[in-house]
């Protein structure tokens, strides 16, 4: 339980900070000016994140620079304090639900391949046909909320709080970009 609080204490930060930095007007403006550098640079982070083999602190200074990142690219489409909240309800009530699954006893880690293929459809939908899909985007990443908090709780992290973290993060800010003015 320990590792959870850890993991949660971590993305508050990590949350806090992106939503700091979206704030910030003149950080809106830079990024309008320099969105490719943005984009690549979150990439790399990403990358990096994912492949390099690096000790904790360096991994988590990876993820506040991605964090950082993400919150600058956020700052081109704030999200209004209400889409935050309930956003938030969503993040918990869904987490919960992961909790209770592990409780019960379910594996929901083989749903990762038939995720990756929605995740696959939703971004060959948005880009082939420009439909934003936000509906369905908000319920694969609210799967993705439920799936991640099960395998967090049954998976051996070894203890890196990092990885988990970053699982996390991601699942909060794409429910944010889809549930965005719905």
């Amino acid at each position: 339980m320990m590792f959870v609080s850890q993991v949660f204490a971590n993305l508050v930060f990590q949350t806090g900070l992106a939503l700091t930095i979206a704030q910030n007007p003149s950080v809106e403006e830079h990024v309008r000016r320099n969105v490719l550098l943005y984009v690549v640079g979150s990439f790399g982070v990403i990358l990096a994140l994912a492949f390099a083999t690096a000790s904790l602190p360096v991994r988590f200074a990876l993820l506040t620079a991605f964090s950082a990142i993400s919150g600058a690219l956020l700052s081109t489409n704030r999200p209004s304090r209400e889409v935050l909240e309930e956003v938030v309800r969503v993040f918990v009530a869904l987490t919960v639900v992961g909790f209770v699954s592990t409780a019960v006893g379910l594996d929901l880690r083989k749903m990762y391949a038939f995720m990756f293929i929605a995740l696959l459809g939703l971004l060959a939908t948005r880009l082939f046909t420009g439909m934003d899909a936000k509906k369905f985007g908000a319920f694969l990443f609210g799967l993705f909320v439920i799936v991640d908090t099960n395998a967090i709780t049954q998976r051996n992290y070894d203890g890196d709080v990092v990885q988990a973290t970053l699982d996390y993060f991601l699942d909060f800010m794409n429910l944010l970009t889809f549930m965005d003015d719905e």
